[in-house]
């Protein structure tokens, strides 16, 4: 992985490097988001990050013990936005509401759920 990475999995109270443009974002080759602290209902966004290779989409706490489901049950509706992007080669899915039918949705990528 290259220094184009972006992690969600913490609230910030700056912007990431300053301000963000799409553009920018086609540059991302890691995305990871927690949605504990980003409650997301839609992941459609996910079609600015045509160069990524891996996408972590997680619900987590800060302790191990803090572990729950994400109860959007709609938020990975839009996940097929990604299943054209010619460098993604993994997901990973992490206490969200998702079944096996992610898996054919993006047909190209690994994908992981738990």
């Amino acid at each position: 992985m290259g220094k184009n990475r972006m992690s969600l999995a913490h609230k910030r109270e700056k912007p990431i490097k300053g301000i963000i443009w799409k553009k920018d974002l086609k540059k991302m080759n890691f995305l990871s988001i927690n949605f504990k602290d980003y409650h997301v209902k839609d992941v459609s966004d996910l079609e600015y990050f045509k160069n990524v290779e891996t996408i972590i989409l997680t619900y987590m706490g800060d302790n191990e013990e803090d572990i729950g489901m994400y109860d959007e049950e709609h938020v990975l509706d839009n996940l097929n936005k990604v299943r054209d992007f010619n460098k993604l080669r993994r997901i990973q899915l992490y206490h969200l509401n998702a079944d096996k039918s992610v898996k054919n949705e993006c047909p190209r990528a690994i994908v992981f759920i738990d």
